[in-house]
């Protein structure tokens, strides 16, 4: 199941050649992927987070946990190139002190095995 997912991403992503994506803090997914296309983006995160784990390992070896992610998935050499940032907020007696950024670089082949992690 996980390459078939991966596989379908890939196939998208060879259709519309680069693809936004947010989550949230929550877990919301948005996409600026058109039409039928939306749903295999935000289905594939809501895989890669939610049933196999995938997004918080990656996140903790890019030491990269955050509110919110911002992440540009684009095909680079027949593989999958996830580049996004990381927002951090810290807090100080409920109020919001600072924001820190961390930018982080993931490939995957078109079957889901991770070949970089920056």
């Amino acid at each position: 199941m996980k390459s078939e997912i991966f596989n379908s991403l890939y196939v998208t992503l060879l259709e519309h050649k680069k693809i936004e994506v947010c989550v949230s803090l929550e877990l919301e997914i948005w996409n600026d992927a058109c039409d039928k296309n939306e749903k295999t983006v935000n289905d594939f995160f809501a895989e890669i987070i939610h049933s196999y784990g995938i997004f918080h390992d990656l996140l903790d070896k890019s030491d990269a946990h955050g509110d919110n992610h911002e992440l540009k998935l684009s095909v680079i050499d027949g593989n999958i190139l996830m580049e996004g940032k990381t927002y951090i907020r810290e807090w100080e007696e409920e109020v919001q002190a600072e924001t820190e950024e961390k930018c982080f670089k993931w490939i995957f082949d078109k079957s889901g095995n991770v070949i970089l992690i920056e």
